[in-house]
């Protein structure tokens, strides 16, 4: 069935038109969509902030505590109540670690390891032992 003229072109114009419309309202929706998506997301953040903020509060206040319970006059009267008998360190005793003394004490464990290590591959890798 052949239309002619004026009726082809419309019918193909309305055809274009609705093609149009759904586009445009399928982008419409993507739109609001992701408008909805991003507001969903926000509301997480602020609860999430909210949340980190109220346990930053609990932590420094944990810290102050441990800080309060630590100091040494805190820990002699302890000794005291208690009756522990436990006495202080003298001064020459103690000695002050800069740095980070876990990795200190990881890299005093490892030396020997290491030291058998480089002195294997150091005996291997000469051109004149293999």
């Amino acid at each position: 069935m052949k239309f002619s003229g004026t009726q082809g072109f419309v019918n193909q114009l309305v055809v274009y038109i609705l093609v149009t419309l759904a586009g445009g309202g399928s982008v419409g929706l993507g739109a609001v969509w992701m408008q909805q998506q991003i507001t969903m997301t926000a509301a997480g953040n602020k609860v999430l902030e909210r949340e980190l903020a109220n346990l930053s509060r609990r932590l420094d206040d944990l810290n102050l505590q441990v800080e309060q319970a630590t100091t040494p006059s805190v820990l002699e009267q302890r000794n005291l109540e208690l009756a522990l008998g436990l006495e202080q360190t003298p001064r020459e005793k103690v000695t002050r670690v800069m740095g980070d003394a876990r990795l200190m004490l990881a890299a005093k464990r490892d030396a020997p390891e290491l030291t058998k290590f480089t002195a294997s591959y150091a005996r291997y890798s000469r051109p004149e032992d293999r």
